[in-house]
């Protein structure tokens, strides 16, 4: 059954949604257009946006209702419907869409190009399309999702996640290992929301 508290409606805050969703559309138009407008818009910047406010928004209820009784599994299953099947479409025709090309002919550069995407090395130097561009975001933020309820028992307390995300983001760059990085932005999310909810439901909204 879902909790009382569930149904109130007020426990989101829509512009976080709004906010999240114009970071992702920043993030696309960043892929997808040239010019000035590339160079105005800052992929990285709002994908660090993205992964904050999807830890923030989805911890948000949960932390008001209280961990121990609100309704993980109803939580994990609308997240799997969500997510899962639009990520494993994705992936299926991006597969599909890059053996078609790959059979055709064409090279891995002309594959990147064709589709704006991004060839990438491999160990011995050769280049290969990377397929899974359009939805590698979609698949960490399915993980980070399920793994919510571990995220809100161990990053609710700002003391302790600011620098432990400080020194991911810090190796994330010294390996070169963005999803380190995103990991520890979802993490400041919860760790943001937890803050918000405790000091009450004004704050939240201020």
């Amino acid at each position: 059954p879902v909790n009382e508290k569930e149904k109130d409606s007020d426990t989101r805050i829509y512009a976080l949604d709004g906010l999240r969703g114009l970071a992702a559309l920043a993030v696309v138009a960043y892929h997808y257009t040239g010019g000035t407008l590339h160079q105005l818009l800052s992929g990285a910047q709002f994908v660090t946006l993205f992964f904050i406010l999807s830890g923030l928004v989805l911890s948000i209820v949960p932390l008001r209702v209280g961990i121990d009784t609100y309704n993980w599994p109803r939580y994990q299953l609308r997240r799997i419907a969500r997510l899962a099947i639009p990520t494993c479409t994705a992936i299926g025709i991006c597969c599909i869409v890059s053996t078609i090309a790959m059979h055709m002919g064409w090279k891995a550069e002309e594959y990147a190009n064709a589709f704006m995407t991004t060839a990438g090395t491999r160990v011995d130097g050769s280049t290969l399309a990377m397929v899974d561009l359009p939805s590698w975001s979609m698949c960490w933020e399915l993980l980070f999702s399920l793994a919510l309820p571990v995220y809100v028992i161990i990053a609710t307390d700002m003391r302790f996640v600011a620098p432990i995300a400080l020194a991911c983001v810090l190796l994330s760059e010294w390996t070169q290992w963005p999803p380190l990085r995103h990991m520890a932005m979802f993490a400041l999310g919860v760790a943001l929301a937890k803050r918000l909810t405790d000091n009450g439901r004004e704050t939240m909204r201020d």
